[in-house]
């Protein structure tokens, strides 16, 4: 979504050029966050591919409202799904967007549908670590939840969010034999007896709560050893 307030555009990092840089650097001091998570500190680290790092800018009214460093990958979902990924630079620095000190709730929704227009086609979105004042994590939270699988707490303040809509969705993206060698797959798991399947689309916080300690049972007994 572009508009007269809200622009956004992407640059490899070839093209991150000095004036680039420069405007960043003056971005986030003033927005007085941990040196660690720095333009200079992302910038400074050697990296053999680098054609695979982009940064994207959102405007409101030509100044920068968000920052957004990341890195697009291929993966397989379950050894077996394609899906395309984006990501933080560096997994041991997740700097996710960083949002301008000057930025206002009301602001939140249309810097985050600018941004997510102008991103390349994805199926998952690792943010990194959200950047922002604190009276906007609230709004933020709210404005990515629509999209989101899960939140993970503070403070590391990172999502994981869907691309699509439904999972349906995204196997129509895929290639015919994708989606059969699929179903064959999923249908030959269903019959054994082995796994059960239930589709959830919402959770209150008591019920994610609720769900969240069972995983983790599930997840602890499986490393029991017999």
């Amino acid at each position: 979504m572009q508009s007269r307030d809200f622009t956004a555009e992407i640059l490899p990092y070839s093209q991150i050029n000095s004036a680039i840089q420069e405007e960043w650097h003056t971005f986030f001091e003033a927005s007085g966050y941990s040196p660690a998570f720095s333009p200079l500190a992302l910038m400074c680290v050697p990296v053999d591919d680098k054609s695979t790092l982009h940064l994207a800018i959102v405007r409101k009214q030509g100044q920068p409202f968000i920052f957004y460093p990341f890195r697009i990958e291929q993966s397989r979902s379950g050894g077996l799904l394609p899906i395309t990924q984006l990501s933080p630079w560096y997994d041991w620095m997740p700097t996710g967007p960083q949002f301008s000190k000057h930025c206002h709730a009301t602001d939140v929704s249309g810097l985050i549908k600018s941004l997510i227009s102008v991103l390349p086609k994805w199926h998952k979105m690792i943010t990194g670590i959200l950047l922002a004042p604190e009276h906007l994590n609230h709004w933020i939270d709210s404005a990515l939840r629509k999209r989101t699988h899960f939140l993970l707490s503070e403070p590391y303040r990172m999502a994981e969010i869907k691309g699509y809509v439904n999972f349906e969705e995204y196997l129509n993206e895929l290639s015919r034999d994708w989606r059969r060698n699929y179903r064959k797959a999923f249908r030959k798991l269903i019959s054994s007896g082995r796994v059960l399947i239930e589709h959830h689309t919402e959770f209150s916080k008591a019920e994610l709560d609720s769900q969240f300690d069972r995983i983790m049972r599930i997840y602890a007994e499986s490393w029991k050893v017999n």
